[in-house]
């Protein structure tokens, strides 16, 4: 589903969250960088959305705890200056 932010507890303990299928997807593909030599990883889809401004490289399609399937991620190498 869609994500959210919102506050989360009481006025003592309050604090910020987030939440949703994207969110999740995020957090999972994160954790796949210790694996990997890159520090950002991205998704196909976000790879589709920025490809004319960075230079990645496929990592192949990675098994995402939690989810059926695999995943496209690319590893980003450096992004271009865009003015």
């Amino acid at each position: 589903g869609r994500p959210w932010v919102g506050l989360i507890g009481v006025d003592e303990l309050m604090k910020v969250g987030a939440a949703g299928d994207d969110i999740n997807v995020a957090a999972r593909v994160q954790t796949l960088s210790k694996e990997t030599e890159h520090d950002i990883l991205i998704t196909e889809s976000v790879y589709q959305n920025v490809r004319e401004r960075v230079k990645a490289v496929p990592l192949g399609p990675k098994t995402l705890t939690g989810r059926a399937g695999t995943m496209l991620v690319y590893g980003l190498q450096e992004s271009v200056h865009c003015s």
